[in-house]
């Protein structure tokens, strides 16, 4: 499944007893490129079709900080939503190995990855052209989270999908 790595804002929700829930926008947003669930509610014998969303792992700013935005790794088979929503940034497509060198990405992309960290109040002095993906992916949510640090690979970020209980 393709993954990229996105911008996107949080959504706050709070539940009947209080409980404030966090989620970036991306994860309720249905994935048009997967089969829809099907089924029966047990409790009125109706049925039901879901149309499954974006599978995700996201990095968050503390919950008391301003910041209001998520960097996510989102997997899906057809971005289309995603790309059609102002509020949500690509900031990097086909995102599977982030050790390629960031040169090696054509010029317009680059001007795009930087103005989203610069955006976003990270430093860009420290960073290279000769630098590897995973370190402007890096840089961007240590803005978030001081401990970020994104494997190499999306496939270490589809054990996480695993793990959390999501379907492959």
């Amino acid at each position: 499944m393709p993954t990229r790595w996105v911008i996107n804002p949080i959504i706050k929700e709070t539940a009947i007893y209080g409980t404030v829930y966090r989620y970036p926008k991306v994860s309720r947003i249905a994935d048009p490129g997967r089969t829809p669930k099907t089924g029966t509610d047990p409790g009125t014998g109706k049925a039901f079709t879901v149309q499954p969303v974006y599978r995700h792992c996201t990095v968050y700013p503390p919950e008391d900080s301003a910041i209001k935005w998520c960097l996510s790794c989102v997997a899906g088979e057809d971005f289309t939503p995603v790309d059609n929503d102002p509020e949500i940034i690509t900031v990097l497509d086909n995102a599977d190995d982030l050790s390629v060198s960031f040169s090696t990405l054509p010029q317009a992309v680059r001007d795009k990855i930087k103005a989203a960290l610069k955006n976003r109040g990270v430093t860009l002095a420290r960073l290279k052209d000769t630098d590897d993906l995973r370190s402007h992916v890096r840089a961007l949510g240590r803005r978030l989270d001081a401990g970020f640090n994104p494997p190499l690979t999306s496939g270490a970020f589809g054990e996480a999908f695993h793990r959390r209980g999501l379907p492959k």
